[in-house]
């Protein structure tokens, strides 16, 4: 008796639901405004959407890990400065970069451009991660590349050798058997 009491009100709730539903569904499609009646958007400049970029696709994009040396404009800090014990100093040997670039032969539109970007020590352990919405979106012209160089680790005090993993969007790559030197730990 109580399992089909049980039943019944179940039933009873779906039905409720579905028909709450319904009675919605009615309510909106009467309150909107046909189409015809709506303002049309409004655009400064001449845009035009059918010259947009297409999406780039897996065959136009690459990304990798590169041992580069930093953009002078973004701060990469040398974790020991040999000169000035306690202090940090721009970095001046290549270190791990991340780099999207261009590989097709037609320019595209990158969407996805989330990142994250991280070091790994010798132990398998993170000593160092950094991620970010929309950094790597945008137009790439053929061959066009953006970089991001490892700007410093939380600490030096890790065993090597490092990895250096990377996703943007879709995207991945990853660089083994990295040095101190190449995580901003030279000395």
């Amino acid at each position: 008796m109580l399992r089909t009491r049980l039943t019944w009100i179940i039933l009873g709730a779906v039905v409720a639901v579905v028909v709450f539903a319904g009675v919605d569904a009615l309510r909106s499609s009467l309150r909107d405004t046909s189409p015809a009646t709506r303002a049309a958007p409004t655009f400064t400049g001449a845009t035009n959407v059918s010259q947009e970029e297409p999406v780039c696709n897996r065959g136009q994009m690459a990304v990798a890990v590169q041992v580069r040396k930093p953009d002078d404009t973004r701060p990469v800090w040398n974790q020991r400065d040999r000169d000035n014990p306690g202090w940090r100093a721009w970095q001046r040997t290549p270190v791990a970069t991340l780099v999207v670039r261009n590989v097709g032969s037609s320019a595209c539109r990158l969407v996805h451009g989330r990142y994250d970007f991280g070091i790994r020590d010798g132990a398998d352990r993170w000593m160092a991660r950094w991620d970010g919405n929309n950094v790597f979106a945008g137009t790439y012209e053929p061959s066009a590349e953006t970089s991001f160089s490892l700007p410093n680790v939380f600490s030096c005090d890790r065993p090597a050798p490092f990895s250096a993993i990377a996703t943007v969007g879709h995207y991945s790559a990853r660089l083994e058997h990295l040095t101190y030197d190449q995580v901003t730990c030279g000395l």
